[in-house]
């Protein structure tokens, strides 16, 4: 499974990792610290299946493009629908609404995100992805 990681916080990107690798040996992670380069590489490789993610893990608050805007722009581009789970450690309930509402809103997660919340995100993705 591959999967995209989409955070601009450097220290999350390396727990995830750390986390990824400890529930699966068989994903294969992309890291994007901004939702410009993740629009660019997307974009860019949106007819390549073998590049594509099977899930993207994507940051609600971010500066200049949030997570919120990033999936519109991708629900725009994107020839498949790839589930986006939302992750963020905001508990404002105005914001989290409108991120259920996202039309490519498929789970959403609150960091820390805790070992097993990662498991069950992994086993719920596979059967939808397969």
């Amino acid at each position: 499974m591959r999967v995209c990681v989409i955070d601009d916080d450097e220290i999350f990107h390396f727990i995830i990792s750390r986390q990824i690798a400890m529930v699966s040996d068989d994903v294969e992670l992309m890291s994007f610290l901004n939702s410009a380069e993740a629009l660019k590489f997307l974009t860019a490789n949106v007819g390549d299946d073998n590049k594509m993610p099977d899930l993207i893990l994507l940051d609600i608050l971010m500066p200049e493009v949030n997570g919120l805007d990033l999936a519109k722009q991708l629900k725009k581009v994107m020839r498949k629908e790839i589930p986006v789970c939302f992750i963020t450690s905001s508990l404002y309930a105005p914001m989290l609404d409108k991120v259920k509402r996202s039309p490519l809103f498929y789970k959403l997660l609150i960091k820390p995100i805790q070992f097993e919340q990662l498991e069950e995100l992994f086993d719920d993705t596979q059967a939808v992805v397969s």
